[in-house]
């Protein structure tokens, strides 16, 4: 009996130190956790800080800089509208010409901008558009993180470091200005 009772002492002696060993364990996955949660926060907060508009003491009320939620959409509304609705041949549903597709971008880019990609993205043939399959460009990345550099009341600038399976490692960089009281993209580079 006094057998039994020692080697049941015995095996709740190693079970506790086990129990123990795991709670020791998981306090210390927890603690990484907290740790990566705690960076993944001083990161965010530290991106959203560094792309918050420099210099907002020269900003005039009556002049606002360039949000960041502003900026984005136009990034989108780009890139949306090089990506055209084709049809079964490729060719362009809503879109005859290089020229009206051009004119489609007039609310957020200059025509100098857009040119280059329309004309290596579609081609006019037996006046249809028709646009030219391969894949879009490298291109900014709404969840990566970015740079604001607010260059005047007028201009801003935006450059966005990444990696992508099929570019590999890349930099955006994307100006924009304030033409006729409208923000535009002026320039691209990648």
């Amino acid at each position: 009996m006094k057998k039994l009772i020692t080697f049941l002492t015995i095996g709740l002696l190693f079970g506790f130190t086990a129990l123990i060993f795991q709670q020791i364990e998981a306090n210390e996955l927890s603690s990484s956790q907290n740790t990566e949660q705690v960076e993944k926060i001083q990161r965010h907060v530290h991106s959203t800080t560094s792309n918050a508009p420099k210099n907002t003491e020269r900003l005039s009320s009556n002049n606002p800089t360039l949000s960041d939620d502003k900026m984005i959409a136009m990034m989108d509304q780009f890139m949306d509208t090089l990506v055209q609705e084709i049809d079964e041949e490729n060719r362009v549903v809503k879109f005859r010409t290089k020229d009206s597709l051009i004119d489609e971008f007039d609310s957020i880019a200059t025509k100098e901008v857009v040119r280059p990609y329309v004309d290596y993205y579609f081609v006019e043939q037996n006046g249809e558009l028709f646009i030219i399959p391969t894949e879009t460009p490298a291109w900014f990345i709404k969840d990566n993180e970015y740079e604001k550099d607010t260059i005047s009341d007028n201009k801003v600038e935006l450059t966005q470091e990444n990696e992508t399976d099929l570019y590999g490692p890349y930099t955006i960089q994307v100006l924009f200005e304030k033409i006729k009281g409208q923000w535009k993209i002026t320039n691209i580079s990648h």
